[in-house]
């Protein structure tokens, strides 16, 4: 059972980070895919048993791995290795080049190979606001509080309207228990997209740390939030665990634990891309 809030960051950061690299290349962003996979860190992470098929004897989560999934970026690298390697261009369009490598590297897990190819980039184009956005990510899993934060904010020195920087920032600020600075940037983040009940649950687990009393208010809204998403089934657990535990301290507790058991099945629904 894994119920720290903390690890709950960290896998949603490894989250966000597969979010950027289909962002980046294809310029549009399929939320309900993003969902998906954070919300399935939240049921693997949080108050619920994570399978045998994903823990090794240490409680290490381990991924599942399909090669084939792997051809297509991999294909990729090399195409781009190879005009790197004989092309004729310009700075912008080799750090560019750089940048669309490390992305695809860092897809792959190869972290250290997407830093050498981001480093390469910012060495060409120094203004390039979303390599320091990938770099504070590592800095930030790192637990370089420090420089991620210099990171972030040279993004926002760059594009101030970079959105998910706010959320990254709030998450390094969170680590250092910071928590009223990471309200603030939270908040940003949320009133960028009201109606995406995520952005609400990233306050709720900030406030249950800094406003213990605001976060009641804030669970609410994310239940609503969710309940819009998947559904009456979920509304019919909560109605039972309300009339089941009076006590607003355990139904409270108890409503949270079976939203996100109940959010299984809602996974397990195919997704359009």
């Amino acid at each position: 059972m894994l119920c720290a809030v903390t690890f709950i960051f960290q896998q949603a950061i490894l989250c966000f980070k597969a979010y950027k690299e289909m962002m980046q290349r294809n310029g549009l962003f399929n939320f309900a895919v993003f969902l998906t996979i954070l919300f399935s860190v939240f049921v693997l992470s949080g108050c619920v048993s994570l399978s045998d098929a994903f823990v090794s004897k240490n409680k290490v989560v381990l991924a599942e791995q399909n090669p084939s999934q792997h051809f297509e970026q991999e294909v990729m690298i090399v195409r781009i290795s190879q005009v790197l390697l004989v092309g004729k261009m310009s700075n912008e369009e080799r750090a560019s080049l750089h940048f669309e490598r490390g992305v695809l590297y860092d897809s792959l897990g190869l972290w250290a190979l997407a830093r050498y190819d981001f480093t390469q980039a910012l060495a060409l184009q120094p203004k390039m606001a979303a390599v320091y956005n990938y770099l504070g990510l590592y800095l930030l899993l790192d637990e370089d509080y420090d420089g991620a934060l210099e990171a972030f904010n040279t993004v926002f020195s760059l594009d101030p309207d970079y959105e998910y920087t706010f959320l990254n920032r709030a998450l390094n600020f969170y680590y250092v228990e910071r928590y009223n600075l990471a309200e603030q940037d939270f908040l940003a983040f949320y009133q960028r997209n009201k109606s995406d009940p995520y952005r609400v649950l990233w306050l709720y687990l900030n406030e249950l740390k800094f406003k213990p009393a605001e976060a009641q208010k804030i669970w609410l809204n994310v239940q609503l939030g969710f309940l819009m998403i998947i559904g009456v089934p979920i509304l019919s657990s909560i109605i039972w665990a309300s009339y089941q535990y009076k006590n607003c301290k355990i139904k409270h507790n108890i409503l949270r634990r079976r939203l996100l058991r109940n959010m299984r099945k809602f996974l397990l629904k195919p997704t359009s891309i």
